[in-house]
């Protein structure tokens, strides 16, 4: 425990897992941002865990392409394919921010799903 307790003492930055933040160890903490990457793909009931421990949080993903894999036709009549960020996403359009130019792929490939998924609105970057 004292060297758990060290590590927290010196570091400002956290890693973890929406999975293992559940951990105990991480219950009595307090965080100033809680920053989610891939948000799109947790669903809602493992987006909140995190959440709850921050101040302030910041959702990064793209629902357009990958949502939550739900197997269970229950869960999926319970709206659990939809991640919360989706769902803050569409309630809250003013407060989200779409990336429109991208420096990932090549041109033809951004053409493919830029037809298929954006809509035309994506740009290739230099």
């Amino acid at each position: 425990m004292k060297q758990i307790q060290k590590t927290i003492d010196e570091n400002y930055i956290y890693g973890a897992t929406c999975l293992s933040i559940g951990n105990n160890l991480f219950a009595c903490m307090k965080f100033d941002y809680c920053i989610m990457d891939e948000a799109s793909q947790i669903n809602e009931p493992l987006s909140v865990g995190p959440i709850l421990l921050a101040d302030k949080f910041i959702m990064i993903g793209d629902y357009y392409q990958l949502n939550p894999l739900v197997k269970s036709k229950l869960s999926k009549k319970k709206d659990f394919g939809v991640s919360l960020f989706e769902k803050l996403c569409k309630k809250n359009p003013n407060s989200a921010t779409v990336l429109k130019q991208q420096y990932r792929m090549n041109a033809d490939i951004l053409e493919l799903s830029n037809t298929i998924i954006y809509h035309g609105v994506m740009k290739h970057g230099s």
